[in-house]
């Protein structure tokens, strides 16, 4: 038995049943939770935690533009175009079209 294994061990590179039992899984699962742990460590170095205060915040917002700021810049074509929609939508549209 130990012939077979130390050949299948050799020419194929084959691991043994026992092995793969006390190594497989265990190994995988060590190489996750670093990759995991590493992961976790990178991201608790990127983190800037800075005392607010109000004028901070006064500030902070005061440079911030306004994130609904389409809304505020629409042209006068565009508005009468969604109008326009609105009204080619409705049924009674299509019924004071008049058919030949």
């Amino acid at each position: 038995m130990a012939r077979a294994t130390d050949l299948l061990s050799r020419q194929n590179k084959i691991p043994s049943i026992y092995r793969i039992q006390t190594n497989g899984r265990r190994v995988q699962d060590k190489t996750n939770l670093a990759m995991h742990m590493e992961a976790a460590q990178e991201s608790a170095r990127r983190l800037r935690r800075e005392v607010e205060s109000v004028e901070s915040l006064q500030v902070e917002a005061a440079s911030l533009e306004l994130q609904n700021y389409s809304r505020l810049n629409q042209k006068d074509e565009d508005i009468e175009a969604k109008q326009k929609l609105l009204q080619i939508t409705k049924k009674a549209h299509w019924d004071s079209i008049p058919t030949p």
